[in-house]
């Protein structure tokens, strides 16, 4: 599914930033959320609080019916899932600085005050 079209309020609301930010831009989630994501039922229960326990049914069903099927169902999906959407976001970040470096006219910006670091 594309970004757009993914719907989140199946979720628990506690859960869904998590879920996003693995989801569209591969940030690393904390221990329940990989135990689901990484298709660990013993580990999932094991993490869940009462709120994630009570709607596992649901959470499975977003992962399902919602979730991109190559972001999910072992560790070592997951894994190349952080690491594509970790190259995505460096591809970006070079795209970016590239077009901040030419002004309107197409003249290369110079900027000798900015310190290594900054």
């Amino acid at each position: 599914m594309e970004k757009g079209n993914i719907d989140y309020h199946i979720l628990p609301e506690h859960i869904r930033g998590g879920v996003q930010r693995y989801i569209e831009y591969g940030i690393t989630p904390g221990d329940f959320l990989s135990a689901v994501i990484c298709n660990d039922l013993k580990e999932s229960f094991a993490c869940a609080d009462h709120i994630n326990t009570a709607r596992m049914h649901d959470i499975v069903s977003f992962f399902y019916n919602e979730a991109p099927s190559a972001c999910w169902g072992s560790q070592q999906i997951m894994d190349e899932w952080i690491e594509a959407k970790s190259t995505q976001r460096k591809l970006k970040d070079v795209k970016e600085t590239i077009q901040n470096a030419f002004d309107s006219e197409g003249r290369i910006i110079l900027d000798f005050n900015t310190k290594k670091g900054d």
